[in-house]
């Protein structure tokens, strides 16, 4: 199961508050830590990784590759960094998936601290006390702290920009501490960058070559390091590139590995060759095949129901239901996954590595190779490249990765485009190079597949390559290194080149679920038209009634881009109705939307 946590900061000292929060406290929840103005409540998972007079850090956290301690020593160095060096030391001697809380009573400070790129959020109610943290929307609503009420202006917002992440939930009242940011308590609160992608992208030193043996070192430092938390595991190896460098760096752990290949039963989406020859080279061990789980697909469920935002989609449905059905018969606790990997090894397929190369080194043989390595790498001619770089070149202040997605949203909110989810990283410094902009897009892009589980099941996603010493070596590496020779992600190749199959090594495509997309639609489309006519998103003015219907209605094939974002609203339409009918049954609360202890 996952770790879920509650905690309440005060102001002031609050004793009966404090009493009142104790004996709340449902029996699955323990009292972790305690001082005159912080509690802090988790379950068994949640077991301190640090305990101090001052504050306590819950959650996995680990010492990164080069301050890596005998595990005798590791829990008096832990406490040594954070008493010593407070949250800027954790950040930049550790890394895991933890959340850190301190009390300082001498400084009179009162903080909390998420952990950049991990799989434990940290949501936050304000209150005129203070404020009270959990891991999770769903208990804070069920200890009565939070009525859920859907944000619709959050709900458009995140329809536009799927993939980001704002620290404004679509659940009123409740934002997130972004990972990397520490929260302090005052009047009023403050919410400071302790760590930033930018920070790694901005390395003074030039690269002659790529770091092959340090990347391979650090890949695999990190997947063993999260394999042996566990006695046991499930491996998602699709064949591809990411999942297959999981495999190779879960050879020689002491989890118990098991693995499963997911399929539509299409020849497009079967991967079970290359699946195949991975298991024979790295694992040795048995590997499932499964076909998507169309029977556990409900398009009158959100596969985001337990989030706090519209980032789910039907399709999941599908992919997360036969492996997790396995996952439970095999008494595995956590699902490992190549999540990531196309966005940390900087898959690059526009001429932003050209413009990069340009700005970086100036007019060298070197720009002519990254080029043709462009030109190579996504088939277009030399004209083309220089046309897209010179393009990129004559923008030089675009400092932002995103745009919208307006497909299938009404006409008066295509005009609210200033509105646009905030997130730390969404604004990159002066300076910065346009490959490096898309380098950390791409990488805040994953940030909802972190946590995207419910947390009071048995089962935790673990996505090893999106680990904080892994994405911090990948970010100092030029872009143009990522497509050298042509070949997209070549320094994880060369990194993995003896300990994977030459057939991995090589392709440079890879299946999907397209097939189960479409198969979904078509079995589903009666369904779809029910749920928009009757819709709580159209009643708000967020999608276009018209032209959903139409597309659903007409007999003609829909297209794959079509076919997901059709069952994206779907899912968001099921996840708002979900959020509202909780708020009409959740116990009234006190306060600014949080109840009173």
């Amino acid at each position: 199961m996952a770790a879920r946590f509650i905690a309440y900061a005060f102001r002031d000292r609050q004793d009966a508050a404090m009493i009142e929060a104790y004996r709340q406290a449902p029996e699955t929840l323990h009292l972790l830590f305690c001082s005159s103005r912080l509690m802090v409540f988790g379950n068994i998972e949640c077991a301190p990784a640090i305990l101090t007079n001052n504050g306590i850090v819950i959650g996995d956290i680990f010492a990164k590759p080069h301050f890596a301690k005998p595990a005798r020593e590791e829990a008096q160095w832990f406490t040594k960094v954070y008493t010593q060096k407070g949250f800027p030391g954790l950040l930049r001697s550790c890394w895991g998936a933890y959340v850190a809380f301190l009390d300082d009573s001498c400084g009179g400070r009162l903080e909390v601290l998420c952990s950049p790129l991990g799989n434990l959020p940290c949501y936050k109610l304000l209150t005129p006390w203070g404020a009270i943290f959990g891991s999770d929307p769903d208990i804070l609503v069920s200890m009565g702290h939070l009525v859920p009420a859907v944000d619709f202006q959050m709900v458009d917002a995140q329809l536009r920009f799927r993939t980001l992440r704002s620290p404004r939930t679509a659940l009123r009242y409740l934002e997130e501490l972004p990972g990397g940011c520490a929260w302090q308590l005052g009047d009023p609160e403050t919410v400071t960058d302790i760590w930033s992608p930018w920070t790694f992208t901005a390395t003074p030193r030039q690269l002659s070559q790529p770091p092959v043996q340090a990347l391979a070192e650090v890949v695999r430092y990190c997947v063993e390091t999260w394999a042996n938390q566990l006695g046991k595991l499930l491996l998602s190896l699709s064949g591809g590139l990411d999942s297959s460098v999981v495999a190779a760096c879960l050879k020689g752990t002491r989890s118990d590995v098991n693995a499963v290949n997911l399929h539509d039963g299409t020849p497009a989406s079967d991967e079970r060759v290359y699946a195949h020859a991975v298991m024979n080279k790295c694992l040795g061990s048995v590997l499932t095949d499964l076909q998507y789980d169309m029977e556990a697909v409900d398009i009158n469920i959100s596969s985001a129901r337990m989030l706090p935002r519209p980032c789910g989609s039907a399709l999941a449905q599908g992919v997360n239901g036969a492996r997790h059905r396995l996952a439970t018969e095999l008494n595995c606790p956590a699902i490992f996954t190549g999540f990531g990997g196309d966005g940390v090894f900087c898959y690059l397929t526009s001429a932003s590595p050209i413009v990069d190369r340009i700005r970086s080194d100036g007019l060298t043989a070197g720009l002519s190779e990254t080029l043709m390595d462009i030109c190579t790498m996504t088939g277009g001619t030399v004209i083309e490249g220089l046309i897209h770089a010179g393009l990129k070149v004559l923008r030089p202040n675009q400092r932002r990765y995103y745009s919208p997605d307006l497909s299938f949203l009404t006409t008066d909110r295509r005009a609210q485009l200033a509105v646009v989810p905030h997130h730390p990283w969404i604004e990159a410094p002066k300076g910065q190079l346009p490959g490096k902009i898309a380098h950390v897009g791409m990488i805040a892009e994953m940030l909802n597949g972190l946590d995207g589980f419910a947390r009071d099941e048995a089962l935790v996603d673990i996505a090893p390559l999106m680990s904080q010493p892994v994405v911090e070596l990948c970010l100092a590496i030029p872009t143009w290194m990522w497509c050298r020779g042509g070949v997209d992600r070549i320094p994880i190749r060369e990194s993995f080149q003896e300990a994977l199959p030459a057939e991995i090594i090589s392709r440079t495509w890879k299946g999907g679920p397209d097939g189960l997309a479409g198969a979904l639609f078509e079995r589903n489309r009666e369904g779809l038209s029910l749920l928009f006519r009757n819709s709580l998103l159209v009643s708000h003015g967020i999608i276009d009634e018209k032209s959903v219907l139409a597309r659903l209605e007409d007999s003609m094939p829909v297209r794959a881009g079509e076919n997901l974002r059709l069952l994206e609203l779907a899912d968001a339409e099921c996840w708002a109705r979900h959020w509202s009918d909780r708020g009409t049954l959740s116990p009234s609360a006190a306060g600014k939307g949080a109840a009173g202890i």
